[in-house]
């Protein structure tokens, strides 16, 4: 058995690998559209919870161009939401 990994370059930028982990898309897409505070609203509760990220944090780091996403944050957040693309 395989232990997942987040991989930190790839070929998307770290926004675009966040909205598709969101969206829940998959390794062929190559884009994904803005997030909206409705893509949120079931995981709001437990976004602030397990990773100390309200809502519009989230929106934030998603909706922006990743440069302003960190190795951690991002590794948390794409493992939060099991994606490892």
């Amino acid at each position: 058995m395989a232990i997942p990994y987040v991989i930190l370059d790839g070929d998307l930028d770290r926004a675009t690998r966040v909205r598709l982990a969101i969206l829940k898309g998959n390794a062929t897409q190559k884009s994904a559209r803005l997030i909206k505070s409705e893509d949120l609203a079931i995981y709001k509760d437990m976004l602030l919870r397990d990773l100390g990220l309200s809502e519009s944090a989230i929106l934030y780091l998603a909706n922006g161009d990743g440069r302003n996403i960190s190795d951690d944050v991002f590794t948390k957040i794409m493992k939060w939401f099991n994606c490892y693309l």
